[in-house]
């Protein structure tokens, strides 16, 4: 029996029958599975090291984290004798403790009982670890009182084979004289220990027994003898005992192929030992008032497991699915200050090789010629062939790219120029036909403009936006942008031509009653024909098709299953951005605005979506 010194007590250790107390701990020396998952849990635990916040070793004993993990398993519970410093403490055997408890105080001490002797310890003594118990705030529920009824389970049939095997592997047999031969007792005692001395267990199963006089021999059936079914039995019980460990049945019997034995492994770190190595760690960092931090880098399977991410992260950095600094991120390094230019610099090379490959489809008179890169991922390449397979501009959406890297704010000016005149030229050549407009044909002509136009700026964005996930599915894409465009071209129509409506229900009225002539009327409907109102209806709808294109990448994310994103505001913020924009620069949708850009009239604004 081991005796320290502590604090002036003498206190006793206990010894091996501690450890065999109670039928529950017999288990563990007789039931092999049982044994099996205390000793791999505790081995795990005890192999994990500990670092302070300067990343110093100030791991325990191993022998201390095996006890404390053995403990927690075998009684739920764990003790810790306090030392003068963490290399002094030592651990007490779970079955020669006590928790002393007050209704109102909790836990108020600790008694050890070796044989007739016993010993009390405070709180501040002991550190006490103890895993949940459904039932109690106080004791634990040990994973061996959860496999209670399988490990006696488990003993049984062992206890069952070995005697059966002691005894000869033999069904019960009946000896007796022939009929109407008489046998005294002391006859049938002779028999009895003569068959016993001769046969009896395995050794000597296969020797002869020479009788003085004739006996029959009958064997006796035992019923359902054959149907016992100690495999199975022995299979349910190993499934039950692990799942009570939290141990995989793979790594108890080693019944496994290597990739299921290596990802039962992992799990078993993941889902058992790493939460065990963390409550024990924290329970040691509130005893001795340090931090205390896990180092999961040493742990072999997880290293494993890392170097395998690693791999593929580098083998989807250079197939182009993921930048190098969503790698990074994914990995759990530090950003790098230089990660923004590196995303500008990899979407300014795509938008280099896309304007490559329109220039050499130009040369060769079509919508998209063959097309060798080593720079585009192939995600990209799809993407260009499927737009011109679908008979549209399989290179425009090259221009938001910079966009979608944040590198710049979006190219409004192109987009706006382009929408300007086609708006002007049709205002234009309605204009002429004053005062006698013809409605219905600038509905058709306004439509038959704009819907393709707004089509393909919602397709551009949503596809550019999808560039910086590396994926992108350009049917998905368009099932969202055309109904999209042809329900908002109906309604913007309307409001251009109603506009315009009014306008001329003011003016010539007044014209006719005034009796205006031909210039007066042009020059009081000008406004409404003029390149200004077109450059208006340009900034406004172009903004608004950029950020329905990059709502649709995220309802198209979404349908695969990329849920977590937001979409962000931004603002060109400068001199003549507004005060009902400015304030919501940055903000993600909900934080201050619902609706997408544009927020008014001749609105720049963008939206950017964060994965």
């Amino acid at each position: 029996m081991a005796e320290v010194k502590f604090a002036g007590k003498t206190v006793r250790l206990g010894d091996e029958r501690g450890w065999t107390l109670g039928g529950a701990t017999r288990m563990t020396q007789l039931a092999p599975y049982v044994h099996r998952c205390i000793d791999l849990r505790a081995k795990a635990v005890a192999s994990v090291r500990w670092l302070d916040e300067s990343d110093n070793d100030i791991t325990p004993s191993h022998d201390l984290l095996y006890r404390v993990e053995a403990s927690l398993c075998v009684s739920g519970a764990a003790y810790v004798l306090r030392g003068e410093s963490p290399e002094d403490a030592r651990v007490l055997n779970p079955y020669t403790m006590r928790v002393e408890t007050d209704v109102q105080r909790g836990i108020v001490g600790f008694v050890q009982s070796v044989g007739a002797q016993t010993q009390r310890f405070s709180t501040s003594e002991i550190i006490y670890i103890a895993l949940w118990h459904p039932t109690s705030d106080v004791h634990g529920l040990a994973p061996l009182q959860v496999a209670g009824v399988d490990a006696q389970t488990a003993l049984a049939v062992a206890q069952f084979t070995a005697q059966f095997f002691t005894e000869g592997a033999l069904p019960p047999i009946l000896i007796s004289p022939p009929e109407g031969v008489a046998m005294t007792e002391a006859d049938a005692q002779a028999v009895r220990e003569a068959w016993r001395v001769a046969v009896q267990g395995v050794r000597n199963m296969w020797r002869a027994l020479f009788a003085r006089r004739r006996l029959e021999i009958q064997t006796l059936e035992v019923p359902h003898l054959d149907r016992l079914g100690m495999r199975d039995v022995d299979e349910v019980v190993l499934r039950r005992i692990a799942a009570a460990f939290g141990t995989p049945v793979t790594m108890i019997t080693d019944a496994a192929n290597y990739a299921t034995a290596r990802e039962h492994r992992l799990s078993f770190w993941r889902d058992t030992v790493l939460p065990q190595v963390a409550r024990i760690a924290d329970a040691w960092s509130r005893a001795y008032g340090i931090e205390v931090y896990p180092d999961y880098d040493s742990v072999d399977a997880l290293v494993e497991q890392e170097a395998e991410k690693r791999e593929a992260m580098v083998r989807l950095v250079q197939a182009g699915i993921i930048t190098p600094a969503e790698a990074r991120v994914y990995l759990g390094f530090e950003s790098r200050a230089d990660e923004g230019n590196s995303r500008a610099e990899e979407m300014r090379a795509w938008g280099e090789e896309l304007a490559k490959w329109r220039r050499k489809s130009e040369a060769r008179e079509t919508k998209c010629a063959e097309f060798d890169s080593h720079v585009l991922p192939d995600y990209l390449v799809a993407a260009v062939k499927a737009l011109a397979a679908q008979g549209r501009d399989p290179f425009s959406f090259a221009r938001y790219l910079s966009v979608a890297a944040k590198a710049a704010p979006r190219p409004a000016r192109e987009d706006e120029d382009r929408l300007v005149r086609i708006i002007v030229r049709i205002l234009a050549e309605q204009g002429k036909a004053l005062p006698r407009l013809d409605d219905d044909e600038l509905v058709r002509m306004l439509r038959e403009a704009l819907q393709p136009y707004l089509e393909q700026q919602a397709i551009d964005a949503a596809l550019a936006t999808m560039a910086q996930v590396g994926f992108a599915d350009v049917e998905a894409i368009a099932n969202y942008a055309v109904p999209w465009a042809t329900q908002y071209t109906y309604d913007l129509v309307r409001g251009i031509t109603q506009t315009t409506r009014e306008a001329l229900q003011r003016v010539i009225p007044r014209a006719l009653a005034e009796n205006w002539s031909n210039a007066q009327i042009a020059d009081a409907l000008a406004p409404y024909f003029s390149s200004a109102r077109a450059q208006m209806i340009a900034v406004t709808e172009t903004t608004r098709a950029y950020s329905a294109g990059v709502e649709i990448a995220q309802r198209v994310l979404g349908d695969y299953g990329v849920s977590k994103t937001k979409l962000v505001w931004r603002t060109a913020n400068d001199e003549r951005t507004c005060p009902i924009c400015a304030p919501r620069n940055g903000k993600a949708r909900g934080k201050g605005w619902s609706d997408l850009p544009p927020a008014h009239p001749n609105c720049r604004c963008w939206v950017t979506l964060e994965v």
